[in-house]
């Protein structure tokens, strides 16, 4: 007996630009699911589609040719709901019920893309109302650290429907093991799976030419330079990382640091910081950087440095380990697969420890080659999108022919430190 074709639907508080992180995932899961069920014979038998629909703010929006390496595939519907039409509707999440009603009466089974959004509880409730299952994926705001964060507003909405999303989810999906011990322990959900992210074979084979990204930057010469790529936020260790590269200039004093991302509130303390230690000349902020300049920055770095206080899952260190580059990252990255596959250093948030860390690469360059190949052959192995999307498939599809019975969950959440 041929199952009936499956019908996913992702929905995301918006897919603008500038925010890159989860709507780049949702684009990505969902195009690599509609990949997958979209080919002659589906996932094990089982054909069928996904929509992904998202918020019209009348920002920018990601390019999915851009995003994708390619054109979407034909299984994928993108659809854009409307915008508020008043500030009571800003904060209910109305304006988009009626559209998200017919959409969900059409799918078999919902993702649900954060938390903290208007418009996701009322797909929720949707959701519950027409009988439909649906997975929530937070996408790390659950875990302590950023929950913390305006801990107060959080309790608050916690009480006025959001806590309800949470527990009347069929799962929940985490992005790691650190996540899923956050999201049980935490008493948020019983129902936890890993699933985490990944990224297209065809965007890292072939890699960009060697020196593409260094023509855009003349001052790297043929110099060697350490990337850092991620927000440019306080708890991102970039302070450390320019006191490592203080002591590592006597040593190196051919070494650069590329900086690259959007600026959340330390590229002022990190310019003075640099010019104090007269290193101006060997640090260069590029502002954000996206797409297959991203791939060929990281191709053309010696080494990746992310001495972050708290990740849950670092889209950049997959991405630093997919294009060969050894990774140097702190313990709260939360990525203990880089040392299991000697792929790089995980390191204390010290700055000598950083220092060194880097100093040992850049004099066993032969050792970090072979750090930068295992890294790429583990991102192979765990962290590719069609790999991944034959993980969520399977386990929608089951939790869409076999509803988990809702019930009372075993604890309750904690919102603070």
């Amino acid at each position: 007996m041929t199952a009936q074709p499956l019908h996913i639907l992702h929905v995301i508080g918006d897919l603008e630009a500038a925010k890159g992180g989860p709507p780049v995932v949702a684009l990505c899961l969902a195009a690599a699911q509609a990949e997958a069920l979209g080919r002659p014979g589906g996932i094990a038998g089982r054909t069928g589609r996904v929509t992904l629909a998202a918020v019209d703010t009348g920002l920018p929006r990601l390019d999915p040719h851009t995003v994708l390496s390619g054109p979407p595939p034909e299984a994928l519907t993108i659809r854009l709901l409307p915008g508020p039409t008043g500030r009571l509707s800003r904060f209910t999440g109305s304006h988009a019920a009626a559209d998200l009603t017919a959409l969900i009466a059409q799918a078999d089974v919902l993702v649900i893309h954060g938390v903290w959004i208007p418009i996701l509880p009322v797909a929720g409730r949707i959701a519950r109302r027409l009988g439909k299952p649906f997975v929530l994926f937070p996408h790390g705001v659950l875990d302590p650290w950023a929950v913390a964060a305006k801990s107060l507003k959080k309790r608050l909405a916690l009480l006025a429907g959001y806590g309800g999303l949470i527990r009347s989810a069929a799962a929940v999906q985490a992005l790691s093991p650190y996540e899923q011990r956050c999201l049980t322990d935490g008493g948020w959900h019983t129902r936890v799976r890993v699933i985490p992210n990944g990224v297209f074979p065809r965007q890292i084979d072939p890699l960009p030419e060697p020196g593409a990204f260094r023509h855009t930057l003349p001052a790297l010469a043929d110099h060697p330079f350490i990337l850092f790529l991620a927000r440019l936020h306080p708890g991102k260790g970039l302070h450390l990382l320019a006191d490592a590269a203080a002591r590592l200039h006597p040593a190196h004093p051919d070494l650069h640091f590329v900086i690259a991302g959007p600026d959340e509130g330390a590229a002022a303390d990190l310019n003075a910081q640099i010019a104090r230690l007269n290193l101006t000349h060997r640090f260069h902020l590029t502002g954000p950087i996206y797409d297959r300049r991203k791939f060929a920055a990281l191709a053309d770095a010696f080494a990746f440095a992310l001495p972050s206080e708290h990740e849950g899952f670092s889209m950049s260190i997959v991405e630093a380990m997919a294009c060969a580059r050894p990774v140097v990252i702190s313990p709260e990255c939360n990525f203990p697969a880089v040392a299991q596959a000697d792929a790089g250093v995980i390191t204390p948030r010290d700055p000598a420890a950083i220092a060194a860390a880097i100093d040992t690469l850049l004099r066993n360059p032969q050792q970090a080659s072979e750090m930068g190949r295992r890294a790429r052959q583990l991102v192979l192995e765990r962290y590719t999108w069609p790999a991944i999307a034959e993980q969520s498939v399977g386990w929608l599809a089951g939790l869409a022919d076999h509803p988990p019975a809702s019930g009372p969950r075993e604890a309750q959440p904690h919102t603070g430190r």
